[in-house]
């Protein structure tokens, strides 16, 4: 029996995309060859606007990446066929992407604001290890961008990335500003430049709110050990309290909302981002699995430690995660362990709190274990 396709399932790339694809990065490689530096970004716009998927295209760069500043500015360079709600959103996204240096991706701004509707997608542009700015693509259907999308912006931003690199090496000052075809600087188009542009339209974009502005970083496993052996013997020298959370997301219950493995993963990113600002002062936190987190920080009492990851479940839950058009509900297990002795060493303490977090998971999940030592 022959089964049709679920009207909501996209077909996947085939020939006709691939060759859209190649016309875009060779026409990328083509305006990045060229003498004049300030007209490159206009140009990478108008390449990218001529993919048959992409509607809306802008380009940020990170004056603070060729300046030597330590405030993040993020600069619209180019952009064309955003409408001006548009434009502010895409400033305040490509701020946070040169914080985090991930991909923020929006399936569905409807979901996000009544003024908006489509799909966008904001990438980093690196040059090396430095996150120099941000390309940002907007489709006028919502949930129209998938993982190839995703891996043709990236091919892009690494080429656009070259093409800035002697700068960092040479330390010249920033990227000039670009042109449009009526000579002024920065949006070019029918669409008028964003509210925040003063002077021709390089001014940053609006600031994320306060509450967006710090973050914690991210740690792997092996810098998550390296930054807490020093911190725990420093705390039992000093009489200090150290807590371990260990949370755990169910990312087989997300999985079962979203159609791909790809779409599950941005969900994990999103919440380990809210992790990140929920963490914001605490010695460590990292990402161990796919699934697993770790977080170490100093608390006045042990019994202050439950409350840190009692706190933590109830701001989860007032998260609104939605993708695929869909909201999902999302399930955290919090296992925690405290200790003012101090622990043998991490391992044992992961050991300890992983414990706690798998008695929290045989419990169904949305709840805190502990683990009390001392």
């Amino acid at each position: 029996m022959i089964r049709s396709r679920a009207s909501n399932e996209r077909p996947e790339p085939g020939v006709l995309f691939l060759v859209d694809a190649l016309a875009t990065m060779r026409g990328l490689v083509t305006a990045l060859g060229r003498d004049q530096e300030h007209l490159v970004p206009a140009t990478v716009v108008q390449v990218l606007m001529e993919h048959q998927e992409i509607d809306g295209c802008a380009i940020h760069f990170n004056r603070a990446a060729f300046d030597g500043r330590a405030k993040i500015l993020a600069d619209l360079h180019a952009g064309r066929g955003m409408s001006p709600p548009l434009v502010e959103l895409v400033g305040r996204l490509s701020m946070e992407v040169i914080r985090a240096g991930a991909i923020r991706h929006e399936p569905d701004l409807f979901r996000r604001t009544d003024a908006l509707t489509g799909s966008l997608m904001v990438v980093p542009i690196r040059a090396r290890a430095v996150v120099v700015g941000t390309v940002a693509v907007w489709g006028r259907e919502p949930l129209g961008f998938e993982a190839w999308h995703q891996s043709l912006l990236e091919l892009s931003c690494d080429v656009l990335g070259l093409r800035f690199l002697p700068r960092l090496e040479f330390g010249h000052d920033r990227p000039l500003r670009a042109e449009g075809s009526d000579g002024q600087a920065g949006w070019h188009g029918s669409t008028p430049a964003s509210p925040h542009s003063a002077q021709a339209g390089v001014e940053p974009a609006a600031e994320l709110p306060g509450e967006l502005d710090e973050r914690a970083d991210l740690l792997d496993a092996v810098g998550f050990r390296d930054r807490v052996d020093p911190a725990m013997r420093c705390a039992t020298r000093r009489g200090a309290t150290l807590c371990l959370l260990c949370v755990h997301i169910d990312r087989d219950a997300i999985i079962r909302q979203v159609p791909s493995a790809w779409m599950s993963e941005q969900a994990v990113e999103i919440l380990g981002d809210s992790l990140r600002r929920f963490f914001t002062q605490e010695i460590a936190l990292a990402r161990l699995t796919t699934e697993d987190f770790a977080v170490l920080c100093e608390v006045a009492a042990p019994d202050r430690a439950l409350a840190i990851g009692t706190s933590l479940l109830e701001d989860v839950g007032a998260l609104k995660i939605a993708l695929a058009g869909q909201r999902l509900e999302v399930c955290l297990s919090v296992g925690v362990t405290a200790s003012t002795s101090g622990w043998e060493s991490i391992e044992v303490a992961l050991e300890e709190a992983g414990a706690a977090c798998a008695a929290a998971r045989r419990q169904g999940g949305g709840v805190v274990a502990y683990s009390a030592r001392d």
